[in-house]
C-alpha cells in the first residue's frame, strides 16, 4: 500500500509541474487515479480479511465490491503506462490525419466562438450607445449565441468594437488617457495590461461624454502602441483584455469617477 501511496504523491506532483504539456499532465492524473483506486481496494481487502479472521462475515461478498474498482484501476494504470506510445500514434499516424484535421477545426471553432461570446457584454454596451455603427447586430444575448459562423463573427465583432472606439474618441477628454496611464502605473500595471486599461478607460469616459452630449473640438490621439493593427488573434486577445478591464478594473472606475474628465467644459464650439 505504501508504494501506491508514494506513486500517487509523485504522479500528482509531476502532473502539476507538467501542466504546460497537457497530454502528459492528463496522463499522470489518470495514472494517479488508477493508483488511488488500487489503494482504496487494498484497504477494503485488508478490512474484509480482518473481519473474517475476527469471526464477522460482512453482508456482501468480497468480489461484488472489488471487481469493478480493480477493472477501473487497471484501465487507468494501463492508459497511463501506454500514454506515450498512444500519443505518438494519434499524432503521427497518416491514417488518422483526417481525424486530426477535424479535431483541429473543431478546437479552432470553439476558440473563436468562445471569444466571440465573451466579447458580447462590451459590444452590447457600446452598441446600445452607438447603434448605427453595427451592420447586423444581434438583438439579444440568446440570438447572439446562435450565430455559429464563429471565425467570421469574431472578426466582425473586433472590427465593430474598433469602430465604436474610433467614434467615441472625439468625446474623450485629452487628459483621460494620461490620467488612466498614471493610475495604471501607480497600481503596478505594465505592458499590454496597462495599454488595455488605458483603452478601457478611454471607452468608458468617451461613452459617458457621448451620453452627456459633450464632444471635443479636437480628437486626442492615443499613443501608437494602442492604435497599431495586429493579427486577428492578437486583436481578439486585446479586446478580451479590454473587456475584462472595462467592467472590473479599478483604474477605469477611478478615471470615470473624476467629474472633470466627463464634464469638461469649453470644448463644444
Amino acid at each position: 500500500m505504501y508504494p501506491l501511496q508514494e506513486l500517487v504523491r509523485v504522479n500528482l506532483r509531476w502532473a502539476r509541474k507538467a501542466a504546460s504539456i497537457r497530454w502528459l499532465s492528463i496522463t499522470l492524473w489518470i495514472y494517479s487515479l488508477g493508483a488511488l483506486i488500487s489503494i482504496i481496494t487494498d484497504v477494503h481487502v485488508t478490512g474484509y480479511q480482518i473481519a473474517l479472521l475476527s469471526g464477522v462475515v460482512p453482508p456482501w461478498s468480497q468480489g461484488s465490491v472489488e471487481s469493478w474498482p480493480i477493472a477501473i484501476a487497471g484501465t487507468c494504470t494501463m492508459l497511463g503506462l501506454s500514454a506515450t506510445g498512444l500519443y505518438s500514434v494519434l499524432t503521427s499516424s497518416p491514417y488518422l490525419q483526417p481525424v486530426r484535421n477535424v479535431l483541429h477545426s473543431m478546437r479552432l471553432w470553439w476558440q473563436y466562438y468562445r471569444t466571440y461570446v465573451a466579447l458580447y457584454p462590451l459590444w452590447a454596451e457600446l452598441w446600445r450607445t452607438l447603434p448605427a455603427e453595427a451592420l447586423d447586430p444581434s438583438r439579444s444575448r440568446l440570438a447572439d449565441l446562435f450565430r455559429l459562423r464563429a471565425k467570421h463573427n469574431l472578426y466582425r465583432r473586433t472590427i465593430e468594437l474598433t469602430d465604436f472606439q474610433q467614434s467615441l474618441r472625439r468625446f474623450t477628454p485629452s487628459d483621460a488617457y494620461a490620467e488612466a496611464e498614471s493610475l495604471g502605473r501607480a497600481r503596478g500595471l505594465t505592458g499590454p495590461v496597462l495599454d488595455a486599461a488605458v483603452d478601457a478607460a478611454g471607452l468608458a469616459v468617451g461613452r459617458a461624454a457621448y451620453l452627456a452630449d459633450q464632444p471635443r473640438r479636437n480628437s486626442p490621439v492615443p499613443p501608437a502602441s494602442r492604435t497599431e493593427d495586429g493579427t486577428s488573434a492578437q486583436e481578439a486577445r486585446r479586446w478580451l483584455l479590454i473587456s475584462d478591464l472595462y467592467f472590473h478594473s479599478p483604474v477605469v472606475a477611478d478615471v470615470l469617477a473624476a467629474p472633470a474628465l466627463v464634464t469638461e467644459r469649453g470644448d463644444v464650439s
